[in-house]
Protein backbone atom coordinates (compact mmCIF):
# COMPACT_ATOMS: atom_id res chain seq x y z
CA UNK A 1 0.00 0.00 0.00
CA UNK A 2 2.71 2.22 -0.99
CA UNK A 3 1.24 5.99 -1.19
CA UNK A 4 -1.86 4.93 0.98
CA UNK A 5 -2.33 7.33 3.94
CA UNK A 6 -3.64 4.58 6.13
CA UNK A 7 -6.47 4.77 8.75
CA UNK A 8 -4.98 6.98 11.63
CA UNK A 9 -3.36 9.71 9.10
CA UNK A 10 -7.21 9.50 7.52
CA UNK A 11 -8.73 10.34 10.55
CA UNK A 12 -6.01 13.47 11.33
CA UNK A 13 -6.50 14.56 8.09
CA UNK A 14 -10.35 14.60 8.55
CA UNK A 15 -10.09 16.00 11.50
CA UNK A 16 -7.52 19.01 11.16
CA UNK A 17 -9.73 19.82 7.83
CA UNK A 18 -13.07 19.88 10.11
CA UNK A 19 -11.27 22.34 12.49
CA UNK A 20 -9.70 24.54 9.07
CA UNK A 21 -13.45 24.51 7.85
CA UNK A 22 -15.30 25.23 11.51
CA UNK A 23 -12.33 27.43 13.33
CA UNK A 24 -14.92 28.16 16.16
CA UNK A 25 -15.65 24.99 16.81
CA UNK A 26 -12.43 23.66 19.64
CA UNK A 27 -9.58 25.67 19.58
CA UNK A 28 -10.45 28.94 18.44
CA UNK A 29 -9.17 31.81 19.75
CA UNK A 30 -10.15 33.04 23.20
CA UNK A 31 -11.40 36.67 23.73
CA UNK A 32 -9.36 36.98 26.80
CA UNK A 33 -5.91 35.53 26.51
CA UNK A 34 -5.44 33.62 29.47
CA UNK A 35 -2.14 35.20 30.76
CA UNK A 36 -4.66 38.39 31.00
CA UNK A 37 -7.36 36.62 32.45
CA UNK A 38 -4.95 35.31 35.52
CA UNK A 39 -3.54 38.77 35.59
CA UNK A 40 -6.85 40.68 36.45
CA UNK A 41 -7.90 37.86 38.31
CA UNK A 42 -5.12 37.88 41.02
CA UNK A 43 -4.57 41.91 40.68
CA UNK A 44 -8.29 42.38 41.42
CA UNK A 45 -7.93 40.11 44.50
CA UNK A 46 -4.66 41.49 45.60
CA UNK A 47 -5.37 45.06 45.60
CA UNK A 48 -8.85 44.43 46.63
CA UNK A 49 -8.05 43.17 49.69
CA UNK A 50 -5.18 45.85 50.05
CA UNK A 51 -7.94 48.75 50.08
CA UNK A 52 -10.47 46.90 51.66
CA UNK A 53 -8.35 45.94 55.09
CA UNK A 54 -6.64 49.84 54.58
CA UNK A 55 -9.82 51.66 54.04
CA UNK A 56 -12.92 49.86 55.87
CA UNK A 57 -12.04 48.38 59.19
CA UNK A 58 -15.22 45.85 59.38
CA UNK A 59 -13.86 44.17 56.59
CA UNK A 60 -10.45 43.14 58.35
CA UNK A 61 -11.85 39.61 59.96
CA UNK A 62 -10.11 36.53 57.77
CA UNK A 63 -13.38 35.27 57.18
CA UNK A 64 -14.70 38.28 55.47
CA UNK A 65 -11.75 38.54 53.46
CA UNK A 66 -11.66 34.92 52.38
CA UNK A 67 -15.08 35.13 51.29
CA UNK A 68 -14.44 38.39 49.83
CA UNK A 69 -11.89 36.98 47.52
CA UNK A 70 -13.38 34.04 46.19
CA UNK A 71 -16.38 35.57 45.59
CA UNK A 72 -14.59 38.11 43.41
CA UNK A 73 -13.17 35.01 41.77
CA UNK A 74 -16.12 33.76 40.86
CA UNK A 75 -17.40 36.98 39.16
CA UNK A 76 -14.46 37.45 37.22
CA UNK A 77 -14.51 33.69 36.13
CA UNK A 78 -18.00 33.66 35.11
CA UNK A 79 -17.78 36.47 32.73
CA UNK A 80 -14.77 35.64 31.20
CA UNK A 81 -15.18 32.22 30.94
CA UNK A 82 -18.60 33.23 29.23
CA UNK A 83 -17.22 35.35 26.44
CA UNK A 84 -14.72 32.86 25.79
CA UNK A 85 -17.92 29.92 25.58
CA UNK A 86 -19.65 32.45 23.00
CA UNK A 87 -16.39 33.63 21.26
CA UNK A 88 -17.77 37.05 22.21
CA UNK A 89 -14.75 39.05 20.59
CA UNK A 90 -16.30 42.03 19.76
CA UNK A 91 -17.06 42.85 23.61
CA UNK A 92 -13.14 42.85 24.31
CA UNK A 93 -12.91 46.02 21.97
CA UNK A 94 -11.27 49.35 24.05
CA UNK A 95 -14.14 52.27 22.99
CA UNK A 96 -13.59 55.82 23.50
CA UNK A 97 -15.19 56.19 27.06
CA UNK A 98 -12.35 55.83 29.26
CA UNK A 99 -10.92 53.54 26.81
CA UNK A 100 -13.32 50.66 28.87
CA UNK A 101 -14.59 47.92 26.92
CA UNK A 102 -17.85 45.65 27.40
CA UNK A 103 -15.39 43.06 28.82
CA UNK A 104 -13.83 45.35 31.29
CA UNK A 105 -17.41 46.59 32.50
CA UNK A 106 -18.68 42.79 32.19
CA UNK A 107 -15.57 41.64 34.94
CA UNK A 108 -16.25 44.55 37.13
CA UNK A 109 -19.71 44.11 37.20
CA UNK A 110 -19.96 40.12 37.89
CA UNK A 111 -17.05 40.75 40.74
CA UNK A 112 -19.32 43.44 42.15
CA UNK A 113 -22.50 41.20 42.15
CA UNK A 114 -21.57 38.27 43.54
CA UNK A 115 -19.21 39.89 46.24
CA UNK A 116 -22.44 41.59 47.18
CA UNK A 117 -24.76 38.34 46.73
CA UNK A 118 -21.96 36.21 48.69
CA UNK A 119 -22.01 38.86 51.72
CA UNK A 120 -25.68 39.51 51.82
CA UNK A 121 -25.73 35.89 52.47
CA UNK A 122 -23.23 34.93 54.30
CA UNK A 123 -22.97 38.41 56.51
CA UNK A 124 -26.88 38.41 57.48
CA UNK A 125 -26.44 40.74 60.88
CA UNK A 126 -24.01 43.05 59.11
CA UNK A 127 -25.17 47.02 58.05
CA UNK A 128 -26.01 46.76 54.49
CA UNK A 129 -23.59 50.01 54.02
CA UNK A 130 -20.10 48.02 54.85
CA UNK A 131 -21.52 45.05 52.48
CA UNK A 132 -21.98 47.24 49.52
CA UNK A 133 -19.42 49.50 50.30
CA UNK A 134 -17.19 46.41 50.66
CA UNK A 135 -18.72 45.28 47.07
CA UNK A 136 -18.18 48.59 45.79
CA UNK A 137 -14.59 48.87 46.20
CA UNK A 138 -14.19 45.37 44.81
CA UNK A 139 -16.16 46.42 41.29
CA UNK A 140 -14.10 49.39 41.24
CA UNK A 141 -10.52 47.77 41.73
CA UNK A 142 -11.77 45.00 39.31
CA UNK A 143 -12.61 47.77 36.59
CA UNK A 144 -8.78 49.82 36.85
CA UNK A 145 -7.24 46.50 36.69
CA UNK A 146 -9.07 45.04 33.89
CA UNK A 147 -8.94 48.07 31.80
CA UNK A 148 -5.17 48.69 32.52
CA UNK A 149 -4.16 44.77 32.81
Amino acid sequence: MEGSAGPACTAIIRWNTYFAIHPKVGGGAMVVPIQEFVFVTVGSVVLSLVLLTALLPWSREVRRLVLIAVACVVGIIIWNVALNVTNAGALNVDKFVFGLSAQDIGSAVLAFIVVLLTLVVAERGQPRSHVLGASAIVGLVALVVDRFG
